[in-house]
């Protein structure tokens, strides 16, 4: 019986050993390198948040760069109220330097706390053909943006006189107008305010 225990004893303590051994050489350095992979892992995610948040706010700040830009654009294109005498002196100019007459209709401004207002506007124009041409081009180079929608051409004078408004350049083929004509130029459409 003796040899039994003996027996017994050995691989009990052998398999303590072994256990120990186990325990020793393989669970310790695997869980102290599982901790320290976890641990790396953590950090890393850690940086990748911080370059996502990063990513985010150099977004934000270029949706905001460009928002500003398109804002200050809007601005520009825009008639600021307070300059509504800068913008009427403006359109009586082009038409004084085109040659032209020019009346101007212009509501007062309805109370309003939108951001961007639109007011129409009408505008008569009488002058020889090309004079109105020119002052039609002055208008398109305009920094502020009206956008008309209609117009009418009439002749200005109220006697009737055979068609002559147009006849051919005979040096380029082109149409162009008779002196002898004065038109009336009518458009209508809307100013857009801020």
């Amino acid at each position: 019986m003796k040899l039994k225990l003996t027996s017994s004893f050995s691989w009990l303590i052998g398999a303590v050993v072994i256990a120990i051994c186990f325990v020793l050489f393989a669970y310790f350095p695997l869980s102290s390198q599982l901790k320290n992979r976890t641990n790396t892992a953590i950090d890393k995610r850690n940086e990748l948040i911080d370059l996502q948040e990063q990513v985010q706010n150099i977004g934000k700040q270029q949706g905001e760069t460009e928002l500003d830009q398109k804002q200050t654009e809007l601005n520009r294109l825009l008639i600021p109220k307070q300059s509504i005498l800068e913008f009427l002196s403006t359109i009586e100019e082009h038409a004084r330097t085109a040659g032209v007459t020019e009346t101007l209709s212009f509501d007062e401004f309805p109370a309003s706390t939108a951001t961007i207002l639109k007011h129409p506007i009408s505008l008569t124009v009488t002058g020889q053909y090309d004079d109105v041409i020119k002052f039609l081009r002055s208008l398109e180079g305009l920094d502020y943006y009206v956008n008309f929608k209609q117009f009418s051409i009439t002749h200005s004078s109220t006697a009737v006189k055979p068609a002559s408004i147009v006849s051919t350049n005979p040096t380029s083929n082109e149409l162009v107008a008779s002196d002898a004509d004065a038109i009336q130029l009518t458009l209508a459409g809307f100013a857009y305010w801020h």
